[in-house]
């Protein structure tokens, strides 16, 4: 027995065909080569090397970064770039005095994100649930509050929403009593791209900075930290309007075109045509796959579609889904339970697992940047 090569008409595939290429695992990335040598920091992590030089670049700088000060740190998808928070908790600034008490803030676009940034805080750091503030569960979201405001809590993960809402007497709380370490905020860019019109709070999070920096003693001052692997120059000049007007204003960046990606693009169809294409690529492509839709509804149109055709591994994550059924999809997805997962721009963005093959974008993304973002959850083993 032996498979036949997919070599659909309607890809320009006529060499090679796609889901071969795909398939045969190339190495292209080695995150473990020359030039990330670890420092001895790394061991509270139970690591001992860095996955490049730029990170361990961009770790030394975040680590380095003085009281009241801002830093943005750019890093290709897939980099790491949530080890600077997490050594931030673990080992603190240096020049500062060790404390077991301290909490940052970590600013997540999406739910999703906050969940999968939670089970890795739990894993690596040892901290407890719940760490991950969701609306629609105030006895969690209360512990949260709680352990910001008296110092214990050591990570929390929050939407700019509930940071400049809910969580904003508690944030005041702990920068008065010298427990706020950092404001950190996970996918930067957007900053610019969505808070503009689409989530204000975005941009209102310089507001509630410098509201936290003026309540704190000049040496306990919150750093801040400003993270992205899709940052252009407009996005770096309004992160400096907003980030830069009071205290020192750095950044670093250590971006490359990752050689991982292979793209494979079909011209344009009726959405009858579409629909098909993309059915017929979804029994073919490597997986575990995503496949990007832009609303709710297509996703729930599409996840049915799937489940009608046979495809059984399935799960669907917008920004509708639930608290319970968005952590046992993040969860399933981290283990390798699942084949495909249907989303919007909520599942992903941010999410490390290596062993994702594919994404196939059913829809036009609405911005260049979200695409590239879409990308990026695959080819993150190398």
């Amino acid at each position: 027995m032996s498979a036949k090569a997919w070599r659909p008409d309607w890809l320009a595939c006529q060499a090679e065909e796609p889901d071969g290429y795909a398939a045969s695992e190339h190495v292209l990335r080695d995150f473990k080569g020359s030039g990330a040598e670890g420092d001895p920091c790394l061991a509270a992590l139970g690591r001992s090397s860095y996955r490049s030089a730029g990170q361990r670049a961009a770790v030394r700088a975040a680590l380095t970064t003085p009281p009241g000060a801002t830093l943005v740190v750019a890093l290709p998808t897939g980099e790491g770039k949530s080890m600077i928070f997490q050594l931030v908790q673990k080992v603190g600034f240096a020049g500062s005095v060790p404390d077991s008490r301290g909490v940052t803030l970590v600013i997540v676009p999406t739910v999703a994100l906050g969940v999968n940034h939670e089970q890795e805080a739990v894993r690596v750091c040892g901290l407890q649930r719940p760490l991950a503030f969701q609306g629609g569960d105030g006895a969690q979201n209360s512990v949260i509050a709680d352990g910001i405001a008296d110092g214990s809590l050591g990570l929390c993960f929050a939407s700019p929403e509930a940071a400049c809402g809910r969580l904003r007497g508690a944030l005041r709380s702990a920068a008065e009593a010298g427990r706020l370490r950092a404001l950190v905020i996970d996918e930067a860019h957007l900053v610019d791209q969505w808070g503009t019109g689409f989530r204000t709070e975005f941009q209102e999070l310089s507001g509630l900075r410098r509201e936290l920096i003026a309540a704190s003693r000049p040496q306990e001052r919150m750093r801040t930290l400003l993270l992205s692997a899709t940052l252009t120059d407009t996005s770096l000049e309004t992160l400096r309007a907003l980030f830069g007007t009071d205290g020192a204003f750095e950044s670093i960046a250590a971006v490359q075109l990752r050689p991982e990606p292979d793209y494979w693009v079909a011209p344009t169809s009726t959405e009858e045509v579409r629909t098909e294409r993309v059915l017929e690529a979804l029994h073919h492509v490597p997986r575990p796959a995503v496949l990007y839709v832009t609303e709710v509804g297509h996703a729930d149109r599409w996840f049915s579609r799937l489940r009608s055709a046979g495809f059984q591994r399935i799960a669907r994550l917008t920004g509708k889904t639930g608290r319970k059924e968005r952590e046992r999809v993040v969860d399933e997805w981290r283990q390798g339970c699942l084949h495909i997962v249907v989303g919007t721009s909520a599942f992903g963005l941010g999410i490390d697992y290596p062993h994702a093959r594919t994404g196939v974008h059913a829809c036009v993304p609405g911005t260049r940047g979200r695409f590239y973002q879409g990308v990026g959850r695959g080819g993150r083993g190398g």
